[in-house]
C-alpha cells in the first residue's frame, strides 16, 4: 500500500515537472529553424535572406524574410507560432546593404519594427515597415519612400521627386529630399512643415546670415518651412539659369536646411566632399510641407 502511494507521488511530480517544461517551451514559441521551414513549405521556395527577432518582446521569435532564388526575383514573407504569411509588394525586396541597410529597427523596450525597401531597381522604391502584436504582423498604414532610422522613434524618409529644374507645375531632374517622421507605436507622424516669412527666420541668430549667403552665391529666397523637430527647409531658386542640357527650363531649384538650436539657426551639410556651396548645403528641388504620401 506504501509502495503505491510512493509510486502516485512520484507520477504526480513527473506530470508536473513535464507540464512545467511543456510551459516552458510554449513561452520560447517556434525556432528560428522552424520559421525558415514554414515559409519555405509554405512558399515553394528558399529563403534568400531573413531577419529574426523578438518583435514584440512576448518571448516569442518571428522572422520576415525575402524569399526566392535570387536578389532581383523575392518575395515578402512573414512567420511566427501564430503565422506564415505572404505580403504584396511593388517589385522585389532590396537585400543589399547599400540600398536596405535598415531591417530591424529598436525602437523602445517594448518594440522593434521591420523596415526595408521594395521596388523594381529603378529610380524609384517604395519603403515597407511592419510591427509585430501577439504574434501577428501588421503594415505601417503609410512608409514612404527609403524609410531610414534616426534614433529610437526617429525617423526619415527621401521620397523621390522631378523638381531641379522647372516652373509653373512642370519640371525635370530627380531629387531626394528628407522629411522627418516620429513612431507612435502603430504608425508614422511626419513633422509636417508650416510656412513662415523670411522676417520670421531672420528673427533667429544666423537666420539673415544664411539668407545674405544663398543670395551672395546667385538665389531668390523662396517658400520657407518650420518643423516642430527644430528643421527649417528654405527654398532657394535662380531664374533663366538652365542650360540647354536641362531642356530649356528656365529655373534652378535647390534649398538650404537650418537646424534651430537654443534660438540660434545652423546650416546643415549635406554633402561634404561637394566643391561649391550649394552642393555643399542643397538636396536639389523644391521643399514641400509633407514629404510623406504613401
Amino acid at each position: 500500500m506504501k509502495n503505491n502511494k510512493v509510486k502516485r507521488f512520484i507520477g504526480c511530480c513527473a506530470c508536473f515537472v513535464f507540464a512545467i517544461v511543456c510551459s516552458a517551451f510554449a513561452v520560447c514559441g517556434a525556432s528560428e529553424e522552424e520559421l525558415i521551414y514554414s515559409v519555405e513549405k509554405q512558399s515553394g521556395e528558399p529563403v534568400f535572406k531573413y531577419w529574426c527577432d523578438d518583435f514584440d518582446y512576448d518571448g516569442n521569435m518571428e522572422l520576415f524574410a525575402a524569399v526566392g532564388k535570387d536578389a532581383m526575383g523575392t518575395s515578402l514573407w512573414f512567420s511566427s507560432e501564430k503565422e506564415t504569411v505572404n505580403f504584396p509588394i511593388l517589385g522585389y525586396v532590396y537585400c543589399g546593404e547599400w540600398d536596405s541597410p535598415e531591417g530591424i529597427c529598436s525602437i523602445n523596450s517594448q518594440q522593434k519594427l521591420f523596415v526595408a525597401e521594395t521596388g523594381a531597381g529603378g529610380s524609384g522604391s517604395s519603403s515597407v515597415c511592419y510591427y509585430v502584436k501577439d504574434g501577428i504582423a501588421i503594415p505601417a498604414p503609410k512608409s514612404g519612400e527609403n524609410l531610414r532610422q534616426e534614433a529610437g522613434a526617429e525617423f526619415t524618409i527621401n521620397p523621390s521627386a522631378f523638381d531641379d529644374w522647372g516652373i509653373d507645375g512642370f519640371g525635370s531632374g530627380h531629387t531626394y529630399k528628407k522629411y522627418y517622421l516620429h513612431w507612435n507605436g502603430t504608425e508614422f507622424t511626419e513633422y509636417e512643415g508650416r510656412e513662415i516669412s523670411r522676417g520670421d527666420l531672420e528673427k533667429y541668430a544666423g537666420g539673415a546670415d544664411a539668407i545674405m549667403q544663398a543670395e551672395s552665391e546667385g538665389f531668390s529666397i523662396g517658400s520657407i518651412f518650420e518643423r516642430d523637430n527644430g528643421i527649417i527647409n528654405v527654398n532657394l531658386f535662380k531664374e533663366g539659369s538652365a542650360s540647354e542640357g536641362d531642356g530649356g527650363l528656365d529655373r534652378d531649384n535647390e534649398n538650404m536646411t537650418l537646424e534651430v538650436k537654443n534660438g540660434e539657426v545652423f546650416l546643415v551639410v549635406i554633402n561634404h566632399n561637394a566643391q561649391d556651396w550649394i552642393g555643399k548645403y542643397s538636396y536639389g528641388g523644391i521643399y514641400e510641407s509633407v514629404g510623406l504620401l504613401w
